[in-house]
């Protein structure tokens, strides 16, 4: 409960794995001075700080505030730790590779878990990496990595009960790749697959 959680936008998983309450959450949701944010950050920004969960809609801008909690927590000798979520997409930008080398070149008590559904929006992974090899790039920061099929929530309840056990202990960052995938459109419930970024194929499996 002590420890702290940061994600990205629109994210009620998140949310409820920190025990806010599921009230304030569909009470933010529909824009009422009870939810959790007084109504004011909706679905897109919504955080429940007496939990210690913080979400934001700047891509991968989250991760950069978990390294800052995380030093925090080293400095104060507190036995605290830190968790960011994020979708493979927001390994694009600098601020990623920035965090996770101050994080292991001072080794930091935090959890980077990467939700790797492989599509960012309509581009997918391989137009934007030139290969599909994010934990191997992850690991030459001397930090301890994992890859498992993310829809197997024993596999990534294993993974991520050892990486917490790994950070609290004082043995630097560790990094959970966790592929899924994006069954529905980028936005809302229409179907956007007319714009022809995936094979039919690809959905018939």
């Amino acid at each position: 409960p002590e420890d702290y959680l940061f994600s990205h936008h629109r994210s009620h998983g998140y949310y409820l794995a920190k025990d806010a309450p599921l009230q304030a959450l569909l009470a933010e949701l529909y824009g009422k001075d009870t939810g959790a944010n007084g109504g004011k950050a909706g679905s897109q920004d919504i955080s429940f700080s007496p939990s210690h969960f913080y979400s934001g809609a700047i891509l991968a801008g989250a991760m950069g505030i978990a390294v800052g909690a995380a030093l925090g927590f080293q400095i104060k000798g507190q036995p605290k730790i830190a968790v960011t979520g994020f979708g493979e997409s927001a390994m694009d930008e600098g601020l990623f590779w920035e965090a996770i080398s101050f994080a292991s070149l001072h080794k930091l008590p935090l959890v980077f878990v990467c939700e790797n559904n492989r599509y960012s929006t309509y581009s997918p992974l391989h137009k934007r990496q030139p290969a599909d090899n994010l934990s191997e790039r992850v690991a030459t920061f001397k930090a301890k990595t994992w890859t498992l099929f993310g829809n197997d929530v024993v596999a990534v309840h294993r993974a991520l009960a050892e990486a917490v056990r790994e950070a609290r202990a004082g043995r630097g960052p560790c990094f959970v790749e966790a592929f899924t995938y994006r069954w529905n459109g980028h936005v809302g419930p229409e179907d956007d697959d007319d714009i022809g970024y995936r094979p039919p194929a690809e959905l018939a499996f």
